[in-house]
């Protein structure tokens, strides 16, 4: 399953050692023991964070990787679960169809009282 993971760190984290934790991660991540795989980051230019695209097989193997970062004490993080695309368009379009075929009532979510 495929996650978009957003972190920012906080103004409080050690800036003297932020090099330090990043090289720590890029070692836990190399080291392979987890099932999680970061597919893809990209550091927030001017900000204080990063995005990325890891595949886990569940999310608790993902909490398990977050929560054991040389950074987690520094971080907040957002994790988004993602779909692949054409079952994200056969959903959406499923869901549009059932809206348009509700009646306007339901639709606006109104209903007897």
């Amino acid at each position: 399953m495929k996650f978009l993971v957003q972190s920012d760190v906080f103004p409080e984290a050690p800036v003297d050692r932020l090099a330090e934790l990043f090289e720590r991660t890029r070692g836990q991540v190399a080291r392979g023991d987890s099932p999680v795989k970061v597919e893809c980051a990209y550091g927030v230019l001017g900000g204080r964070g990063a995005v990325a695209i890891v595949d886990a097989p569940d999310a608790e193997s993902l909490h398990a990787l977050l929560t054991s970062a040389p950074l987690f004490c520094f971080e907040r993080f957002t994790v988004t679960p993602l779909v692949a695309f054409d079952a994200f368009l056969t959903g959406m379009s499923t869901a549009a169809a059932a809206a348009a075929a509700a009646p306007a009532s339901a639709a606006a979510g109104g209903g007897a009282a």
